[in-house]
This record gives C-alpha cells, sequence and structure tokens, in this order.
C-alpha cells in the first residue's frame, strides 16, 4: 500500500503540487495532466529523487524517506528521459543497472534476457545504445525499471515514441504484471490508459481533481457527448471537442448540457473528459 499525505511541492513561491491525498493499493493507475502540471514531479516525490515540501508519503505505512535502501529495492522507476551510455549495448547497459540494484550475476542475465525478449528487443541486444532508435530506447529503459521485479513500478510517459503495435504489447506486459503489484503509468496521452487502467487521476491546479475508475469518470458526460453538422447551430455553452472528416462533410464532436435534436448521441470517453477539463490544448 502507498499512501500519499497533504504533500505539498514549493521551489521558492512557486507551488508545483498542494495538498495531495491518494491512497494507493495493487492495480495500475493513470496519472493525467497536460505537460507541466507537476505529474514528474510527484513520481520523483514517490520515487525519493524529490522530498516534499509539507506531508509525508508511506509505503505499508512507514515513511518512505526513513526506509532507505529497503523502499528503493522494491522501487522500480523510469523517468520521463531516461539516462544511457550510448557505446554501452543493450545488455550491457542493463547488467551494469543489475549490478547497481545488487542482483546477483545469474539470476540478472536471466532476468535480462527474459524482458528483452519480452519488449521484442532480443535481435539488438548486441547493438550499442546509440544505434537505437527512439523507440527501442524507450523499450529499454522499461527494461530496467522492471529488473529487480519492484512491487511499485512508476512509469513517466513510457509510451513517446512506441509505435502501435509496441503500445499494444505494453499494455499487454501491464496487464500481465499488475495483480500483486501497484503500477503508477503518468501521461498526457489519454488513450494510452484509457482501457489499462484501474483508477485514473486527473491532476488540475496543482491537486488532485479526479480519482476514479474510468468507467465512472466518462460517466460524467453520460448524455452530452454527440455528432454534429459543421452547419449546424450550436446552443450558447456547447463546446466542439473535435472536427472529423466524413464523406457527407466535416463532423462536429460536440459536448452539450442541452439535447441536440437531429444529431447522434455519442458514447464519451477519457478523451473527452480530459478536453472539457484542461480545454482544447492536448
Amino acid at each position: 500500500m502507498l499512501r500519499i499525505e497533504h504533500v505539498s511541492k514549493r521551489y521558492g513561491k512557486k507551488e508545483v503540487l498542494k495538498d495531495i491525498n491518494l491512497e494507493i493499493g495493487p492495480g495500475i493507475y493513470g496519472i493525467i495532466a497536460p505537460n507541466g502540471a507537476g505529474k514528474t514531479t510527484l513520481m520523483k516525490l514517490i520515487a525519493t529523487l524529490l522530498f516534499p515540501t509539507e506531508g509525508s508519503i508511506y509505503w505499508n505505512e512507514q515513511e518512505i524517506l526513513s526506509l532507505g535502501a529497503e523502499y528503493r529495492s522494491i522501487l522500480g522507476y523510469m523517468p520521463q528521459k531516461p539516462g544511457y551510455y550510448r557505446n554501452y549495448t543493450a545488455f550491457d547497459f542493463l547488467s551494469y543497472i543489475a549490478v547497481l540494484q545488487g542482483i546477483p550475476h545469474d539470476a540478472a542475465e536471466e532476468k535480462i534476457r527474459t524482458l528483452l525478449t519480452r519488449v521484442n528487443l532480443d535481435p539488438d541486444d548486441r547493438k550499442k545504445l546509440k544505434n537505437y532508435s527512439g523507440g527501442m530506447l524507450q523499450r529499454a529503459a522499461i527494461v530496467q525499471a522492471l529488473l529487480n521485479d519492484p512491487k511499485l513500478i512508476l512509469l513517466d510517459e513510457p509510451t513517446a515514441g512506441l509505435d502501435p503495435g509496441e503500445r499494444v504489447n505494453f499494455r499487454n506486459m501491464l496487464h500481465e504484471m499488475s495483480s500483486d503489484r501497484i503500477i503508477l503509468l503518468s501521461t498526457h496521452i489519454v488513450s494510452d490508459i484509457e482501457t489499462l487502467a484501474d483508477r485514473v487521476i486527473f491532476l488540475k491546479d496543482q491537486t488532485v481533481y479526479v480519482n476514479d475508475t474510468p468507467a465512472n469518470i466518462r460517466s460524467i458526460l453520460d448524455g452530452k457527448i454527440y455528432a454534429v453538422p459543421q452547419d449546424y447551430l450550436l446552443p450558447h455553452n456547447a463546446k466542439v471537442l473535435e472536427e472529423q472528416p466524413s464523406d457527407n462533410g466535416t463532423i462536429l464532436r460536440v459536448c452539450s448540457n442541452k439535447p441536440l435534436p437531429g444529431c447522434k448521441l455519442l458514447k464519451p470517453t477519457l478523451e473527452d473528459v480530459y478536453l472539457m477539463i484542461y480545454g482544447i490544448r492536448k
């Protein structure tokens, strides 16, 4: 169990996070907000790379800063911008990370090979990292976060650069792992966690704005999302979320509190909620 209690983070007079309160058990949790809204800061606080200005974070009711190496031994962390040694091969780099984590050599080699195969990097494990594409580097970074079989996994924008097939493979892998561990996935790409997360946390105004299941969050807009012809006269407070080309001209995806006669009612998505919370900026 991870518990975040009244955590705030300030840099001088700039408040980045304000009174964050969360209780998190096993499963997959998506943390959603636009870039610059505090997602990475929250992840770094949980990873003990930053320290709260106020409040505390607990793992199984013990403050993480007092646990030291014991806490880091159950933690797997993939930062938003992973570091790597350009002239190392993927296998050598991951072997080096395993040494730093105190994983015995034979166990480390077996774990590295298993994980490289799982993320489809095994054919390229002897290539130098400087010759990897951005997506390949992301997959190598995912592997390093999982080497020590962590009980708490923090993944900051992990799908950046992954092609659609690898995104699906990544989602499947997380599903397989999530029954007995906590996985926190930070992203501004809503589709990454639409069907993946057990709960979704929206950050806004430096604090937790929504914390609920995807189904409950989508239900906020039940009966309010319509497909509308471009020339339809919209009510004053209706909001256009997206323009979609069709054979019959442009169709607008609209959120309206008032019924729109003659327009098709649509099922809301998490992205609809995102756009209503944060505006069209994505």
